[in-house]
């Protein structure tokens, strides 16, 4: 058992490159060190060091995470040390596998570095609440041993000292929640943020396509006219016309449609469907809500929306890709003042239009643009009345 005030922190994990960004993301808060990159160096250096957690790899060459921490929990010197599993593996049966061999904890990769510290600060509290409830423990053994007659009061006193460690336990969970929340929402509308949005969207992608009668739709929502509000009425009242469209995209869905601030003025939506038409009614309702003027500080105002949306199929893999669908479709609908629906002539036309554009810088550079003049004849006089110049 570490006895220094600084928490001692082993991490395992053969990847070098996660090692360094997991090693500089903890030494900057504080935290003592030890590496590892093997399953064999991780248990010698648990037993020489007695590290107060150990972040655990569990695709290691070698002996695996799981066979590592087999072996740390038969050792007595580290079968108390808590273990955080490291693992890009999402499959139940492996995480069940991991904590039924005495892990405390999973982490999936990729990580966010605030759930990572939230949950060290969590296990690191939670082993030394119970390394004290161990020695107090301990201490009462030895007392109702030497005082069997001063049973009740020592009952009195373990009972108190159970409850304060439950009270403590409590609050801990309660602030895990709370970091949990913080994590995965905005701070000003209360909306899922954008990571938990990602993490959603990748389960319906996995979902679309192991299920072919699963259908689902990405909406991609721009406010328009918001950096005017922001520019002539200050950002106090765009803050409060993003929190009333928050509230107003809560009244247009269900409980269960993901609705997330993805960034700036930007939201997103992620919809199950039980087929794609249902979108159309969907997007002209939420069209209509958007044409309702906001009052806002004795504010009239109006802040309508671009509305692209992307309709599930097998070919996305990724939510980038899906999005990237969605946020051209919003673009189209700038330009036909109605919501737009994603479909692949968008995409070409994206591509031709940026090649366009490069062509064209390139052409500047290369001087490769020439001047021509065009003569004006006026052809009641047939004398020349001017020139029309042309670039080509």
């Amino acid at each position: 058992m570490n006895n220094h005030n600084q928490p001692i922190i082993l991490i395992v994990d053969d990847n070098t490159t996660n090692i360094k960004i997991i090693f500089d993301f903890l030494q900057n808060v504080g935290y003592k060190l030890l590496v590892a990159q093997r399953g064999e160096a991780a248990i010698k250096q648990a037993q020489t060091a007695s590290p107060d957690l150990i972040l655990l790899d569990v695709m290691m060459p070698g002996i695996d995470g799981f066979e590592t921490c087999r072996r740390l929990k038969k050792i007595p010197e580290t079968k108390d040390i808590p273990i955080i599993f490291m693992t890009a593996l999402s499959d139940t049966t492996e995480k069940v596998k991991g904590l039924s061999l005495g892990a405390v904890d999973y982490i999936t990769k990729p990580f966010q570095q605030e759930e990572l510290l939230a949950r060290i600060k969590i296990h690191l509290q939670l082993q030394n609440l119970n390394r004290t409830l161990q020695k107090q423990n301990n201490l009462l053994q030895e007392e109702m041993t030497a005082r069997i007659a001063a049973e009740e009061e020592l009952h009195k006193l373990n009972q108190e000292l159970e409850e304060k460690v439950i009270a403590r336990t409590v609050k801990l969970v309660e602030a895990n929640n709370q970091l949990y929340h913080q994590a995965f929402h905005d701070s000003l509308t209360g909306l899922p943020n954008r990571s938990y949005f990602m993490q959603k969207l990748r389960k319906a992608i996995k979902r679309g396509s192991e299920l072919p009668n699963y259908f689902y739709a990405v909406l991609f929502i721009d406010l328009n006219r918001f950096k005017v509000i922001n520019d002539s009425l200050g950002h106090q009242i765009g803050d409060e016309v993003l929190k009333i469209v928050a509230n107003k995209l809560r009244s247009c869905f269900r409980n269960n449609d993901i609705i997330a601030r993805f960034q700036g003025d930007d939201f997103v939506i992620l919809l199950e469907l039980n087929d794609h038409q249902e979108i159309y009614t969907i997007a002209k309702r939420l069209q209509q809500e958007f044409k309702e003027v906001l009052i806002v500080k004795n504010h009239q105002l109006y802040c309508s929306a671009n509305i692209g949306i992307a309709l599930s199929n097998s070919s996305y893999k990724a939510p980038e890709d899906i999005l990237r669908d969605a946020d051209l479709a919003m673009y189209k609908s700038k330009n036909i003042g109605d919501y737009a629906i994603f479909c692949h002539e968008m995409q070409s036309d994206a591509a031709t239009k940026l090649e366009l554009e490069n062509n064209l810088r390139k052409a500047i550079d290369n001087q490769e643009f020439c001047l021509y003049y065009q003569p004006i004849i006026s052809l009641s006089t047939g004398l020349l009345s001017g020139f029309e110049a042309l670039l080509r």
